[in-house]
């Protein structure tokens, strides 16, 4: 019993890390798009510098995007590790 508990989480230890590690990606593109709208937030930004401003916008759309995708890669991720647990 112990054996096949052992063996279990050996074979759940690749699934477990690719779900940990898809949630961490997520959070640090919350972070970035947190940091970036903050910048954003500040009226005089486009006052004073338009060309940051731009390049701001540019960037959180793509971190926005890399978001999605991110998303959708943790939530695969979660889906087969949930998957290969209640299988065994």
């Amino acid at each position: 019993v112990r054996r096949d508990a052992a063996e279990k989480r050996a074979q759940l230890a690749p699934l477990r890390k690719a779900m940990q590690s898809a949630e961490k990606t997520v959070e640090a593109l919350h972070a970035e798009i947190a940091r970036i709208d903050a910048a954003l937030a500040d009226p005089a930004l486009f006052a004073k510098d338009a060309a940051k401003a731009k390049t701001l916008t540019i960037e959180r759309g793509r971190k926005a995007k890399e978001l999605g995708a991110a998303e959708e890669a943790w939530l695969a991720a979660t889906k087969a590790f949930e998957t290969a647990e209640a299988a065994g």
